[in-house]
């Protein structure tokens, strides 16, 4: 009506529109939006996607104390760590403990979002996804951010090519600071669900984008009214440990940390797991009416918790191996104790391919074996504590190279934090000796005993002779009684 009019007055009259009239189409219906929203997304990533299921979770009875301590860190309205960083080594349960906290939380109508990483999968293994995927899931959580996100899209269709921070400024910041404002919906945002669970960050594709993340989201954190708060699982890579550690840094400030260690009783918790999982052997086997009803007996059971070390990946991959519908059980659980063969089959393949995959990260192979060698023979066992510096003083490695070695292996050896190398270096995992010294299942890896300890000799024999001065040059002949 009236093309092309301008400065135009019309007061009173009826008009009769006659023929087709052709009107610019509404934009901020949100549509083309949330289309967009949802063409970057991964919905892998849902703590109950499809692609997850059936995720592990915690068996029923075991980390408890664990599971509180989160329970009441998420729960509590006044906290001051916005960040609880839940760590531990490969293999600990960290994925289980976070998937539990997601159901619990999502029962209860306060879980926000959740994104679970995983490195073999497509989508998953790197950032370009997150923000997409968490503002998804708020704009469902909390439904009055709906419109301020969807008209962020409209103004910017291309936002997901910008950085992180952009994102996440633009689609969880300026969205949940506008609500806040309205003095109408300010208190029912205050009801709202507010926890955020991200799981295996250390599964994100490179350092450099875990790093971003953290950083993203901490500094978004700062510039919230309302705060929401991350419950963060992953294994602790150094430069997690040292931005979750840096108290001078806006992560380190607003965060605290559980590791999953001795001081949660591990070693009950994969008993309880244990015994629960042979029960259900006993009860669900084609075999069961023939098994022996003391099978397997509490001191088979003992020993699996020595080697599990307090990590539910070893403790969980026997009862696979052991429950096979075509083998008989206790067969196979001779197989885990080395007292038959396994003929063609691997009892231990995703534990293996678990080692292999970290240790493949080291790019040093050489001193790499170096270090294993020490770890695993232990030659000055009774003598001297085997710290980060004895062994590359006995190595005659340059001081801080240990370090360098050691920066890509946190998730399987007890590396002490900066200021505490006068601790032993350990494995976190009592099986990967056994790992190591097997050819067949740590190929490349392969620790030879009889190698090991003619290098062993050749380094003592270099420091008895060495003219310089050194308490470590005394010692040393105590290594020949190993070999003689």
């Amino acid at each position: 009506m009236f093309p092309n009019a301008k400065n135009t007055i019309i007061k009173g009259g009826t008009f009769t529109m006659q023929g087709d009239f052709h009107s610019q189409p509404n934009l901020n219906d949100g549509r083309r939006s949330m289309e967009i929203l949802q063409e970057n997304i991964a919905p892998g990533a849902f703590h109950n996607s499809a692609e997850r299921y059936d995720p592990p979770k915690c068996h029923p009875h075991t980390r408890r104390a664990v599971l509180k301590k989160i329970e009441d860190w998420a729960r509590d309205a006044n906290k001051v760590a916005l960040f609880l960083w839940l760590y531990g080594p490969a293999g600990a349960g960290k994925s289980a403990i976070a998937q539990s906290i997601a159901e619990l939380f999502e029962k209860a109508g306060l879980l926000a979002a959740s994104f679970f990483f995983s490195r073999n999968s497509s989508g998953r293994n790197d950032e370009a996804p997150l923000i997409a995927t968490l503002a998804y899931q708020l704009i469902i959580s909390i439904p009055e951010i709906r419109s301020h996100v969807l008209e962020a899209l409209d103004r910017d269709p291309a936002i997901f090519s910008r950085s992180i921070h952009a994102q996440i400024q633009a689609l969880v910041v300026k969205p949940l600071n506008a609500v806040a404002k309205d003095e109408t919906l300010a208190p029912i945002l205050f009801s709202r669900p507010r926890l955020i669970i991200l799981d295996g960050l250390d599964e994100c594709r490179t350092t450099s984008s875990q790093t971003r993340i953290l950083n993203a989201l901490s500094t978004a954190m700062r510039r919230l009214r309302i705060p929401l708060c991350f419950l963060i699982a992953s294994r602790p890579e150094q430069h997690i440990r040292e931005a979750f550690n840096d108290q001078s840094d806006s992560l380190g400030s607003l965060s605290f940390s559980i590791a999953l260690d001795d001081t949660y009783e591990p070693d009950s918790d994969v008993q309880v797991f244990l015994q629960s999982a042979f029960d259900e052997i006993k009860r669900k086997h084609p075999s069961r009416a023939h098994l022996p009803t003391s099978w397997p007996i509490l001191e088979d059971i003992g020993r699996l918790v020595a080697k599990s070390s307090g990590q539910f990946i070893f403790a969980s991959t026997v009862v696979k191996y052991v429950n096979s519908h075509r083998q008989w059980p206790p067969d196979r659980l001779k197989v885990i104790f080395g007292q038959s063969k396994s003929g063609q089959e691997t009892p231990f393949a995703e534990l293996d391919s678990l080692y292999r995959l970290i240790l493949s990260s080291v790019a040093d192979v050489e001193r790499l074996r170096d270090l294993l060698m020490f770890l695993v023979l232990k030659p000055f066992q009774g003598r001297w504590v085997q710290t980060a510096t004895l062994i590359e003083e006995f190595l005659f490695y340059r001081a801080g190279e240990m370090e360098m070695i050691l920066s890509d292996l946190h998730s399987i050896i007890d590396v002490p934090r900066p200021g505490g190398w006068g601790r032993e270096l350990r494995f976190f995992h009592a099986s990967l000796p056994d790992f190591l010294l097997d050819r067949s299942r740590s190929l490349d890896f392969f620790l030879n005993r009889g190698d090991a300890y003619a290098k062993l000799t050749e380094l003592a024999v270099k420091h008895i002779n060495n003219s310089t001065a050194s308490p470590l040059n005394n010692q040393c002949t105590y290594v020949f009684s190993l070999v003689y």
